[in-house]
This record gives structure tokens, C-alpha cells and sequence, in this order.
């Protein structure tokens, strides 16, 4: 798994990142991991940077598996650093493969830290499925819901809307063949009630 090094790292208005790029260095190494974590000695993917701001942790939201095809793939997350150094020592699986039955798991994970409830919460497509996952702070899980059908295996990147201190909504973005859907995600923070508004096609491609 590799990632931009950065000159500077600094969370910006909202828990965002403001970044200046300087070159690519790998963050985390399945060989490495081979003795610390067995399970993710197939392969690592989809990384993502999650910001704590009620306590100013990062967290790597990322996948990884054992089998060398990458079919049952799992979800994870460590503390990761300023300068993108990993405490793999401290990583923890959130999205084990079988707590959703499926032939190709935990395909692609995005995430972000809800403030006002102090959660996270991490969404993942499985198979032809989207889900969210919702989280305590200290990464326990406490539901699933899910919320598409026919999607592909690229995951949801989803962002909140709202000022701060408001987070009841996302936008998401997903490719659909050549074109990008702009979907809606109401009530994001609340697992009963949340439900997808489908703005339609946002763009092009290809």
C-alpha cells in the first residue's frame, strides 16, 4: 500500500487535510505484516485517512486479506501519523468478511468521524452492495444498514453537508459505467432512519 508523502499534514476547517505533495512511499508492506497481523499477509488496499477531531487521532481506514487473490477481504484501521508512519502494533479489524455473507468481501472502505455523536462512520461495497457501518469512538461496532443495490466494487466516497456542528447529511459519488451518480444520504448519522436520494448523473467519463 502506498501513498503521497507529505511535506505538511494540517486538519483544516471541518477535520479535512490540507496537503502539500512531495512523492510516494508505501505505508504499509503485506510482507511486514506477516508476523504482526497474519491475516493481512495477502495484501493491503483502499487506504483512507480518517481525522479524530475531538481528540486530533488519525486513523488508516484501509482493507486486507490473506488469500493471494483478494476475495475475502477485510476492513481495518490503525493510528497513522503526520508523516504516515502506521502503529501496525495497534491494528484493529472493524469489518470482518463473514459479518455479511459474499463471494468477494469488503471490497472498498471510506470513512469519517461524526463530532456531535462522537462515532464513525465507514461505508463499504460487498459483492453488488453498498453498506454504512457505524462506530464508537474507540472503533466498536454498533450497526450496519444497507443502503444500494448494483454497484460496482469501488465503494462510496461520501462527505457530510452542513456547518459544523451539523451532520445529519452526505453527498456521494459512484461510477455507474461511464458516467458519475450524485447520490444523497439522509440522515447518514442515524442507522434507523437514514435513507439515498438519487440526484442522477453528475458527469462523464471514459
Amino acid at each position: 500500500m502506498k501513498a503521497f508523502k507529505f511535506l505538511h499534514v494540517l486538519p483544516s476547517n471541518g477535520g479535512g487535510l490540507t496537503v502539500n505533495f512531495k512523492r510516494v512511499v508505501p505505508v504499509l508492506r503485506p510482507q511486514e505484516l506477516k508476523r504482526v497481523f497474519p491475516d493481512f499477509s495477502g495484501g493491503v488496499g483502499t487506504p483512507y485517512i480518517v481525522f479524530n477531531s475531538s481528540t486530533g487521532e488519525r486513523w488508516l481506514l484501509f482493507t486486507g486479506w490473506r488469500d493471494l487473490v483478494g476475495l475475502k477481504r477485510e476492513g481495518a484501521v490503525a493510528p497513522i501519523e503526520k508523516d504516515l508512519t502506521v502503529d501496525v502494533d495497534r491494528i484493529k479489524k472493524i469489518l470482518p468478511s463473514g459479518i455479511i455473507p459474499g463471494t468477494y468481501t469488503m471490497n472498498a472502505v471510506r470513512g469519517l468521524y461524526n463530532p456531535v455523536r462522537e462515532e464513525f462512520i465507514v461505508t463499504v461495497t460487498q459483492d453488488s452492495e453498498a453498506y454504512v457501518f457505524w462506530f464508537d469512538s474507540n472503533w466498536n461496532r454498533l450497526s450496519f444498514k444497507r443502503i444500494l443495490e448494483g454497484v460496482g466494487d469501488h465503494g462510496v466516497p461520501f462527505k457530510p453537508m452542513g456547518a459544523y456542528g451539523y451532520l445529519h447529511d452526505a453527498v456521494a459519488a459512484i461510477p455507474s459505467g461511464e458516467k458519475i451518480k450524485l447520490l444523497s444520504i439522509r440522515n447518514v448519522d442515524d442507522f434507523e432512519n437514514i435513507r439515498l436520494e438519487d440526484y442522477g448523473i453528475a458527469a462523464w467519463h471514459g
